[in-house]
């Protein structure tokens, strides 16, 4: 498992790199255009469509990378760390609880699982619920909103 693991790491990194080339570009281009300067009423649909089309400029890259990892968080060992002050800690039952009637969604933040009173290495977001992308080993996670 740790080779599979050390291969999907080299691969994500390769894609990566990939889509922050293209962002890097995208985003020359965007910010050339002024689209950024806009008066407040409009500000807010200009973002949408920046995030939009600022997504879309990685293509196949970004479908790639985002498979890679969300099969390398939900394989990988924990590395485990003390839990900061700032995080906030739950049970995985409330943590999909508030994911499921909305309280949380991707944009808010992100979690991490918890063993043994420890922060592990491993991310989960919202989406995860929905999707049934769950490890289901860990019974706690700490939240992060942003």
């Amino acid at each position: 498992m740790e080779n599979m693991n050390e291969e999907l790491i080299e691969r994500i990194d390769v894609l990566d790199d990939i889509c922050n080339e293209k962002i890097a570009a995208f985003d020359k281009d965007w910010f050339g255009t002024g689209k950024n300067n806009c008066p407040p009423e409009d500000c807010m649909k200009n973002y949408q469509e920046y995030c939009d089309k600022r997504e879309a400029a990685c293509g196949d890259s970004l479908v790639e990378l985002k498979k890679l990892e969300l099969q390398l968080r939900m394989t990988k060992e924990p590395i485990l760390s003390d839990i900061p002050d700032y995080g906030d800690v739950m049970s995985l039952y409330n943590f999909i609880g508030s994911c499921e009637s909305g309280g949380f969604i991707n944009s808010d933040g992100f979690g991490r699982y918890v063993k043994d009173g420890k922060e592990t290495d491993i991310e989960i977001y919202p989406s995860d619920v929905k999707n049934g992308n769950l490890r289901e080993e860990f019974t706690t996670i700490v939240w992060y909103n942003k």
